[in-house]
């Protein structure tokens, strides 16, 4: 052993681990990217949604049920590929890293998923009669603001 092949040794294994290192965090930072990316395509997609329905409320164009479920199919699609990214966010999160615009992703994600159930199974179920159920009895009681809505 000489005194030059250690401490070469282990700047060698030192720059070998920063490599690794550094092609993990250029992976998040790619990864990040798409989230963004993600993001600004599905505010788009309910954009031009929003805009289609104000035409339609406002009588400039006709009522087209095909349109809705071409939303609600590119929405799918949406929704399709953001799981696979949400699949690599977890890895990277379980690996100790951060991943900006994890959360934004997430709540999109959860909001094409609200757009994609249909009424039925969205305004039904636990907390949501649970607060109905209250709303009515204090309705009853005569525990109620009028005015709430103008």
């Amino acid at each position: 052993m000489t005194m030059t092949n250690t401490p070469l040794k282990v700047i060698e294994s030192f720059e070998e681990n920063w490599k690794v290192a550094h092609k993990e965090v250029t992976k998040v930072w790619k990864l990040e990217d798409f989230l963004f990316e993600g993001v600004y395509i599905f505010k788009m997609v309910n954009d031009f949604d929003m805009y289609y329905r104000e035409r339609v409320i406002t009588g400039k164009e006709e009522f087209d049920p095909g349109m809705i479920d071409g939303y609600k199919h590119v929405i799918g699609r949406w929704l399709q590929i953001a799981n696979h990214l949400e699949n690599l966010v977890l890895q990277f999160e379980r690996s100790g890293f951060e991943v900006s615009r994890a959360e934004e992703f997430r709540s999109t994600m959860r909001e094409a998923e609200g757009i994609l159930t249909p009424d039925d199974d969205f305004f039904s179920g636990g907390k949501l009669d649970a607060i109905k159920e209250v709303a009515i009895e204090e309705y009853k009681r005569g525990e109620f603001t009028e005015g709430l809505i103008d």
